[in-house]
């Protein structure tokens, strides 16, 4: 089972609120999904996807960028939907958002050549669907303007809740608010197209928050790079155990340590226990026999985290916590109390001056 190691999970929970509802944390909320994170229920990247799919999110940033496409017919820029986001929290109702878009510069340029409702919705059908509109469609909008007072901002709302929108943009809509959310930018198309490819939206975000450009929060559990050490241990395999059998099967990633004992996972970062074996320990020359292993997100495999990772898999009956695991470590060996043993390379420490 994963360590995780609760320093880096407060920031982290109260990030996803703020980038993927827009506002803080409640305390019920915040703890369930800590609580999930530190049992190893669920990684990082499932929790955002499950922020992503929760029903508060389809109701505040979704409709927000289904208003974009459906307006405009394009993907939404980081900046404006960022504003739109944080206006709809101060209590701008979707209604203003959308009377904002038909007061635009570009709406006018978009629509500026349809002077009458009749002309309107035909344009308005090309950019929502790509088609022409049917007659029994664009007569039952025109009645809904005529008769019933229905403002254009009232259309652009209805279409860009319609079926046939989530239908044939619902994905896009996803893969653009998972960048507005962990990168603040916006995909271009191709890694729109790229994304949807992929076996799944939790490999994106698991991407995303591994990528150079994601300067947020530390993402509990995420393995990108480490040293292995024992003296420092050349030519081993590291691999990413994300079933938790102890075990590298099929599908589950490794890499070769460097001449230094170095590792990194680049665009195959992931969530799991780190397993190391076999290699080189260029303090002695010798090959290195055995295994280690380190919790998930540590950026050290060595003697100690092997004994974290221990402490915590062979516990009965009661979850034991990271910091508890660490502790009964660093007092077993009688090493300071504030050492961070998953994240401390003694090598480097010994010979800092």
């Amino acid at each position: 089972m994963p360590i995780i190691t609760t320093l880096t999970v407060s920031p982290f929970i109260e990030q996803l609120y703020r980038k993927f509802l827009g506002r803080n944390s409640d305390d019920g909320g915040k703890a369930h999904w800590a609580e999930q994170l530190e049992s190893g229920a669920m990684n990082a990247a499932q929790i955002s996807q499950s922020f992503i799919e929760s029903a508060e999110f389809s109701g505040i940033v979704s409709p927000i960028a289904q208003l974009y496409y459906a307006t405009f017919n394009r993907i939404p820029d980081a900046g404006g939907l960022a504003h739109w986001i944080e206006a709809f929290h101060n209590g701008t109702t979707l209604t203003e958002i959308s009377n904002g878009f038909v007061g635009s510069q570009e709406f006018q340029e978009t629509y500026g050549s349809a002077v009458d409702d009749d002309a309107f919705l035909e344009l308005l059908y090309q950019n929502v669907f790509n088609r022409s509109p049917d007659e029994e469609g664009k007569a039952h909008w025109l009645n809904e303007m005529d008769s019933n007072g229905l403002s254009r901002a009232g259309v652009l709302i209805r279409f860009s809740n319609s079926q046939e929108l989530i239908d044939t943009q619902g994905d896009n809509i996803k893969i653009v608010v998972i960048y507005h959310g962990i990168l603040d930018t916006t995909p271009i198309q191709t890694q729109i197209d790229a994304a949807m490819t992929g076996a799944n939206h939790e490999s994106l975000i698991t991407s995303l928050y591994a990528s150079d450009n994601y300067v947020g929060e530390a993402v509990p559990g995420l393995n990108i790079t480490g040293i292995a050490v024992d003296g420092y241990i050349r030519g081993a395999t590291v691999f990413i155990d994300s079933n938790g059998d102890g075990i590298q099967n099929e599908g589950e990633v490794s890499v070769i340590t460097d001449e230094f004992g170095n590792f990194d996972f680049e665009t195959n970062a992931g969530f799991g226990n780190l397993i190391l074996s076999g290699g080189t320990d260029i303090a002695t020359g010798k090959a290195f026999e055995g295994s280690m292993s380190a919790p998930s997100g540590s950026s050290v495999i060595n003697p100690h985290t092997t004994l974290v990772a221990s402490i915590m898999a062979n516990a009965i009956d009661i979850a034991v916590t990271a910091e508890e695991s660490v502790q009964v470590v660093l007092t077993a060996l009688g090493l300071d109390n504030d050492i961070d043993l998953l994240n401390f390379d003694p090598i480097a420490q010994a010979t800092d001056s």
